[in-house]
């Protein structure tokens, strides 16, 4: 299930996502006077059986929105295992 929710974070641009990261959320880009963007805001990677998750979202007001604050938790979870 996709679940879309909206966050006050900066869109970082990724010019290049490397093949081996497995891409978890896209973020568009809500500016009204420019073309909506699409760039990848959060994915994993497991490098020699390590975990690793990262996002680009985090702006303080983010952690006011449920569905944002799972995802890190969730990220989180799964790098220790516990998913």
């Amino acid at each position: 299930m996709q679940e879309r929710f909206h966050v006050r974070s900066w869109l970082y641009r990724v010019l290049l996502l490397p093949v081996e990261c497995n891409q978890l959320l896209w973020g568009v880009t809500a500016d009204p006077e420019s073309e909506p963007q699409e760039n990848p805001v959060a994915w994993t990677k497991s490098p020699n059986g390590a975990r690793v998750f990262l996002t680009t979202l985090g702006h303080p007001e983010d952690f006011g929105v449920a569905s944002f604050r799972n995802m890190p938790t969730n990220g989180i979870r799964w790098t220790v295992g516990d998913l």
